[in-house]
This record gives C-alpha cells, sequence and structure tokens, in this order.
C-alpha cells in the first residue's frame, strides 16, 4: 500500500502490506495488527471519555442567565403544566422571544435535564452526547461510535428502558439533526424543544406552544428590575416599538438610544452605528469563527497592546459570551446574522473570511481556516486537506468533509487514494441521508479499489 501523504496522531495497518514511500507524519504508527491488537487500540480509554461527555451543557445555561436579571413569567407554570401531559412539547417563537430563558426556568423543575442546543455541532456530537449521558446514569461504560445510524440505533435502544428529561434548544439551527431525533420512539422519556420555526414539529403531530411576547406588566417589570423608570407616555412609546420582544428590551437596558428604533433590525443597525472600528472588528472575527476563539486569538488580530486590555475591552462590549473554556462567541444569535448580514451588504465578507483564515493557516489552526477558505481559497484548503479531513468526519461536520474531498479530488491521484477519498465521501453520504448519491460514490470507490488490488 504506497501513501502519497499521511498525518495523524494514529495509523493502523491491518493488511500487513505497509510501504511509506512518501510523506508520513504520526504520533503513533502501528503495523501487521490483528483484531485484538485492534480493538484495544482503537477503543477509546474511559477517562478519556469521561472527560468528553462531562460536558454539562445546563449547567452552562444557568451560568449564563444567573448573570442577568430575569423576571419570572405567568407562562412558565402554563408550559410545565402542557409539558406534564405530553411527552413532547415544542416552544415556538422569534428570535428573542425568550425560548431559551424559558428552558433556563424549567429546568429549576427538571434538575437533573440533558440540555443541549444544535448551534454549532454535528448529529454525531449531539447523538453521542445523549447517549453517554444516559450510560453515566446508568453507571455503563462511555462509547464513541463511529458510524452515525448505529448511534441512533444505540440511542432508541437506551431510550425503551430509560425514563430522563431532554431539552433541545435553538432546533432551527440543524434540522437533519433535529428530524433524526424526531424520529425516534421516546417511550418514556419527555423531549422539550426550542426553536424558530413550527413546521417540522407539526409534520410528527407534536404539541407545540406558541411563545408570547412579553405582556404590559411583564415589559414594566424588566425595566423596573433594570432600575429603569420611564413616564407613561414613553413607556408606551417603548413597548408599541418593541412589540414586546424581551430582546428588544434588554437591548434598550443597555444600548439606550432615543428615538426608539422601529423593530429588532433597526435596534441592530442602531447598536452597530455607535460601535468604533475596533468595537466592529472584535465582533466581526468572533462571528466569522467556525470554532469560538480564544481572547490571545482577538488580541493578536486586533492588536492589543495586553491581553488584560483585550480581556476588558470584550467584557465592555457587552455583546460577547464567554463559555467555561474561555471561548469567545456573540451573545444571541440574531445579533450574529445581523453581522453576516452587514458584512453582505457592504461587500466585506469575503475579505474579512480570507484575512481570518490565512491567520488560522498561519498558526495552524486549520479546520477553523478550512471553514474559512474552502470557497473562497481551494488550493489553499488542498494544501493541509489530508490532514483535516479526519478532524472534519471525528467531528461529524460530514458536509465540509465532503467538500474538502472535493477539492482534493480535483488534483489527478493515484487510483488508490481516488478510491479511499471516494469511499470515505460516501460514508459522509450516507451519513446525512443521501442513499442514491451515497450509493453510486461507493460502487465508483469500489471499482477504483479492486483495479488496484487486481
Amino acid at each position: 500500500m504506497k501513501i502519497d501523504q499521511q498525518e495523524a496522531d494514529i495509523i493502523l495497518n491491518v493488511a500487513g502490506n505497509f510501504i511509506n514511500q512518501g510523506k508520513l507524519i504520526a504520533n503513533e504508527v502501528y503495523l501487521n495488527v490483528d483484531g485484538d491488537e485492534l480493538l484495544n487500540i482503537v477503543h477509546p480509554n474511559q477517562n478519556t471519555l469521561k472527560a468528553q461527555f462531562s460536558i454539562d451543557y445546563l449547567k452552562n445555561l444557568k451560568k449564563n442567565f444567573d448573570q442577568k436579571i430575569i423576571i419570572h413569567r405567568s407562562i412558565v407554570e402554563e408550559v410545565e403544566q402542557i409539558f406534564e401531559d405530553n411527552f413532547e412539547l415544542a416552544i415556538i417563537g422569534p428570535p428573542g422571544a425568550g425560548k431559551s430563558c424559558l428552558l433556563y426556568e424549567l429546568s429549576k423543575k427538571y434538575q437533573d435535564a440533558i440540555y443541549i442546543n444544535l448551534k454549532n455541532k454535528s448529529i454525531k456530537t449531539v447523538i453521542l452526547h445523549l447517549i453517554n449521558k444516559i450510560r453515566i446514569k446508568n453507571g455503563q461504560e462511555l462509547i464513541n461510535a463511529v458510524d452515525i445510524d448505529s448511534s441512533l440505533e444505540i440511542l432508541q435502544d437506551l431510550l425503551v428502558s430509560s425514563k430522563m428529561t431532554f431539552f433541545i434548544d435553538e432546533c432551527e439551527e440543524d434540522t437533519d439533526t433535529l428530524d433524526r431525533i424526531l424520529l425516534l420512539n421516546k417511550f418514556e422519556n419527555k423531549f422539550l424543544y426550542a426553536s424558530q420555526n413550527i413546521q417540522e414539529f407539526l409534520s410528527c403531530n407534536i404539541e407545540t406552544f406558541q411563545l408570547d411576547k412579553f405582556s404590559l406588566d411583564e415589559a414594566r417589570q424588566f425595566l423596573s428590575d433594570q432600575k429603569i423608570a420611564l413616564e407613561f407616555t414613553k413607556f408606551n412609546e417603548l413597548y408599541e416599538a418593541s412589540h414586546g420582544n424581551p430582546l428588544y428590551l434588554f437591548y434598550y437596558s443597555h444600548f439606550t438610544i432615543d428615538p426608539f428604533p422601529k423593530d429588532l433590525l433597526k435596534y441592530h443597525q442602531a447598536i452597530w452605528g455607535r460601535l468604533s472600528s475596533k468595537d466592529k472588528e472584535c465582533l466581526i472575527f468572533i462571528a466569522l469563527s467556525y470554532l469560538p476563539i480564544s481572547i490571545l486569538t482577538v488580541n493578536s488580530l486586533v492588536k492589543f497592546d495586553t491581553i488584560q486590555e483585550t480581556t476588558d475591552y470584550i467584557n465592555k462590549l457587552r455583546l460577547i459570551s464567554i463559555s467555561d473554556e474561555a471561548g469567545l462567541s456573540i451573545f444571541h444569535p440574531s445579533f450574529k446574522g445581523f453581522i453576516f448580514g452587514e458584512l453582505k451588504r457592504n461587500s466585506t465578507l469575503e475579505t474579512y473570511q480570507i484575512r481570518l483564515g490565512e491567520f488560522f493557516i498561519e498558526n495552524k489552526e486549520f479546520v477553523q481556516a478550512t471553514y474559512l477558505l474552502v470557497d473562497h481559497k481551494p488550493l489553499s484548503v488542498e494544501n493541509f486537506g489530508f490532514e483535516v479531513l479526519p478532524d472534519l468526519i471525528n467531528r461529524g461536520d460530514f458536509e465540509l468533509g465532503n467538500r474538502v474531498i472535493e477539492i482534493l479530488l480535483a488534483k489527478k491521484r493515484s487510483r488508490y487514494i481516488t478510491g479511499y477519498l471516494k469511499y470515505n465521501m460516501y460514508g459522509n453520504l450516507r451519513t446525512l441521508n443521501k442513499k442514491d448519491e451515497a450509493n453510486k460514490v461507493l460502487d465508483e470507490a469500489l471499482d477504483l479499489l479492486k483495479s488496484v488490488k487486481d
């Protein structure tokens, strides 16, 4: 077996025909591995898996809202009662309506609920998180299954005998993953969803609850808790402009703008217009990154004098969330979407993506660079495509993985490498439930690999 270039933490050779005639970079290489040895090598250490799946997203959600002033809404009890009467319930509402906040309020009753949002997470990440949270409660060993169909079967088997509560947030961010979860038989488990879109739930006959705007009394209470006092006419003007949207009122409590913007989009525009160029660049780089970036990265990109200056600057912006792992992200998806819209409107989105992508290449953060440059600089991605491909597949980003494979296939390669790439593409397509396309690619891959063997 000839390899033009192979880069990985671990390389396994089972067939016993390994002849390296190219570039090989690996921490560990195992030659002539038999079945028993292979099982020991690829079976992850339980301590590693416990560290990986010990993340408590509900704790992070609580931490986020514990730092904010939250008014108790009467609908909390109403939703709680509906959820008690149903095994599945979807909370539906527009951006900023308070869906995640409602989940936070309900988490006080469902202390052991398993929470995860679908934003920036692959189907593999989501399904394995649910599987291993159940297995942790059952006192079972954790697993790290690779095949998505097998993982879904494992999750289905676990749901048969478990009685747990699951909160699935930001469902509109990944409808493919949501559809897979909706198809599962929940048995005696309870699933609470939050989404901007209602259609997927109606087609599955799942009970829905439309999250309404703040009432007049709730809006007054919110402003009072924020130490904001408005005379009667001014309050009515604010309520009319906000349409009772909690996010709009949150903006008003932090960025007082007069006259009141007509809607949430106008408020985004008003906030953006007040920011300095340095403020905007901080937010742009954080918004464009595939994965949350560090304060050190922002410091390098925007050129602050010290890390402490960067930290203080970001804290004052009040538009950035900082995770327990010190990763930075835009505090609300609707504002992140607004930033993308502004960059497109000003024809600067590609410029910033290339600038940030090249920065990540310099710092050998190739997954970040791939996401940013795959459309704009495919030749740059080709240089590290073989290195980044396993990471993308392990993360479960099969769409991006296939785009990298297409870039690698654009260059003439040996039949073996071409067959290898197409076989990986087949696996990704099958996981994405594109069966016809997957079967076609599989036939091509097998023909190529068979010709090498012959």
